[in-house]
């Protein structure tokens, strides 16, 4: 897409968040599009698929490709092996006296 379009997030009906662009030319699943946030700043989405399309107005409801998310740092996790305090014990031996 070449010209200039005009892209926001928006909660989509399934709960999921989209993308609404508004342009001349329809995004395509696959395309890298940045998304103007509320503070100005910019993101980067993957288009997933075209969920609407005004026909007149050249608005297009677009769900996203979605994301891991990023792993904060934290402690190691426990190893999953048994704690070797309770580990079975050989059975004791009669006392031979």
């Amino acid at each position: 897409m070449s010209e200039e379009v005009e892209t926001s997030f928006t909660k989509l009906k399934s709960g999921d968040w989209g993308v609404r662009v508004k342009s001349d030319a329809a995004p395509k699943s696959g395309d890298n599009m940045q998304i103007s946030k509320k503070d100005g700043s910019k993101s980067t989405v993957t288009i997933a698929e075209v969920i609407w399309h005004g026909e007149a107005e050249g608005i297009y409801l677009c769900s996203i490709v979605k994301r891991e998310p990023k792993r904060r740092p934290g402690p190691e996790p426990k190893p999953q092996g048994e704690d070797p305090r309770w580990a079975p014990q050989e059975p004791m031996q009669e006392d031979p006296f």
